[in-house]
This record gives C-alpha cells, sequence and structure tokens, in this order.
C-alpha cells in the first residue's frame, strides 16, 4: 500500500527572489525554500552542527548559532566551518503549481505500525 504525498501550500514563488530564501513551518517542520534561479529548493531548516536556524546569504546558508554554512543548490556542507565534515541538509520534496510553492508531505511509516 502506497501513501500519496499530502500537498501543503507554503506559499507564493513570487515571495522569493532569486538569490533570497524564505522560512516556512508545515507539519510540525521548520522549512526554508531557496531561489537559487534555476529553481526552487527545499530543506528543513535544522542546522547539522548543533540544531540552529538557517539564512540565506549569497550562495550559502549559515547557521546564526556557530556560523556552519551549507550549500543553497545542493545542501553540503561547506568545508572549514562548524558544519559536521560531509554534512548535508535534509531535502523536501517540494513542486510548484500555478503560482503556489507546494510541500509534497509523505508521513514516515511508524516502525511499529501492524499492516
Amino acid at each position: 500500500m502506497t501513501t500519496l504525498p499530502q500537498k501543503i501550500v507554503l506559499g507564493k514563488v513570487s515571495d522569493i527572489p532569486v538569490g533570497r530564501a524564505k522560512s516556512y513551518r508545515a507539519m510540525g517542520r521548520d522549512l526554508i525554500i531557496v531561489n537559487t534561479g534555476d529553481g526552487l529548493r527545499g530543506y528543513v531548516n535544522f542546522c547539522q552542527h548543533m540544531g540552529g536556524k538557517l539564512r540565506c546569504v549569497g550562495e550559502h546558508f549559515e547557521c546564526d548559532w556557530h556560523g556552519a554554512r551549507y550549500v543553497c543548490t545542493t545542501g553540503e556542507a561547506v568545508p572549514d566551518t562548524a558544519a559536521p565534515e560531509g554534512a548535508n541538509l535534509e531535502k523536501i520534496p517540494i513542486g510548484i503549481e500555478g503560482e503556489d510553492i507546494v510541500y509534497l508531505y509523505t508521513p514516515k511509516k511508524n516502525p511499529w505500525a501492524l499492516e
């Protein structure tokens, strides 16, 4: 049995100019969507170092707590910052429907659930 993703409208594409990001909260998660110029990308807004929130600084996300940096287009940690070596931000599936940014949320299966 496959579960289809739930479509949650986060906002409008026009809300996020090229080179900028916007934070959202949906389904109990803090999210960040960035417009990289070649499209939108979405991540869980959670620094892999110590859980701080991220903000867009040029081509990177930067954590306000300790300066950890991640590449906006890939979510990969930038070496020689506070980000743990080899860390990646958790990507989230997003889509565009008309002018809306849509989070394609699929609940994770409870490992204790019986089928």
